[in-house]
This record gives structure tokens, C-alpha cells and sequence, in this order.
């Protein structure tokens, strides 16, 4: 008797192992496939910043992430290279909600540190009229676009431009 049930608990883990071993393969095309569509919206978003050879929907593609980041819409687009590439070679985590809420905040961080320099001594009140100046601006590289000028004008009405500085730093470390 007692032979037959170790048997069984062995077929057990062995089917176990089977199916995460195939979750596994699994999840790696994916990353795989995720790593393939990041490096070619990567240099998509390259092409749209920083040619004219992505057609209109690449001209709005790229006057708007300059409007929204400002200078980093620069970056961007090699941030998202640089993922796809780590991904492939399976030296960075899987894409997830956690993962995406992490280069969101990296990259307002980095939109922040280009506006200081951007924002006026006393900043103004805040209104729909401001946000699109902001854009405005952005999209003609005057400024760290609307998300890096509104967080930054607030941070330094806080803290200060030292303290907005070394905020943006420690948050990006």
C-alpha cells in the first residue's frame, strides 16, 4: 500500500512541475512578443520626435508627447528601446500594472527636473489657461511640458527649487 501512494504524489509533483514549466515558456513569448512591440514603438516614437518620417499620425504623436514631457520626449522613446532590449534578455521584470506605474513615475520625475528651470519665480494660479500654455510651450521645447510644469510649480511652492531638486532625485533612486 504505502508504495503506490508515494507514486501517485510523485505523478503529482511531476504534473506540477509540468504546468509550471509550460506557464513559464508561456510568459516568455509573451515578454518576448512585449519586448518585440516596445522596440518598434520605440523607434516610432524616435522617428515622430525627432524626424518628419512618421507620416501625420507621427507628427501628432510627437507634438503631443513634447507638449506633455517637454525635452523628455526625447528620452522616452529610448527608455522604451532600452526596456524592449532588457526585456528580450530577460534582465528586467514582466510588464505589469506595478512596472508601468514605476516608469510613469520615473518619467514625471524626469519631467519635473527639466521644468525647474522653466518655472517663473512666483508661480501663477492655477487654471485650464495655464495647462495650455504649458502644452503649449512644451511642444515648442520652452518648457517641461504640462505635467513637469504644473508638478514642479507645485513641488517649489512646497519646497522650493533645492527641495523640488532633491525631491524628484530621491524619488527617481
Amino acid at each position: 500500500g504505502s508504495g503506490s501512494g508515494s507514486g501517485n504524489k510523485s505523478k503529482a509533483k511531476a504534473k506540477v512541475e509540468q504546468i509550471q514549466a509550460k506557464k513559464k515558456a508561456d510568459r516568455r513569448v509573451m515578454d518576448e512578443i512585449w519586448a518585440i512591440i516596445a522596440i518598434a514603438i520605440g523607434v516610432f516614437l524616435i522617428i515622430a520626435t525627432l524626424t518628419n518620417g512618421a507620416g501625420e499620425f507621427g507628427a501628432i504623436i510627437g507634438t503631443v508627447l513634447k507638449g506633455i514631457l517637454g525635452h523628455v520626449a526625447y528620452v522616452f522613446p529610448f527608455y522604451i528601446i532600452l526596456y524592449g532590449v532588457l526585456l528580450f534578455a530577460k534582465k528586467t521584470v514582466h510588464i505589469s500594472i506595478k512596472s508601468a506605474a514605476l516608469v510613469f513615475v520615473l518619467l514625471v520625475m524626469l519631467t519635473i527636473i527639466n521644468s525647474v528651470r522653466f518655472v517663473p519665480a512666483v508661480s501663477p494660479e492655477f487654471s485650464w489657461e495655464l495647462v495650455k500654455s504649458y502644452y503649449a510651450s512644451g511642444v515648442e521645447l520652452q518648457s517641461g511640458g504640462f505635467i513637469g510644469m504644473i508638478c514642479a510649480s507645485m513641488l517649489i511652492k512646497w519646497f522650493g527649487k533645492m527641495g523640488c531638486w532633491i525631491f524628484a532625485v530621491v524619488m527617481i533612486l
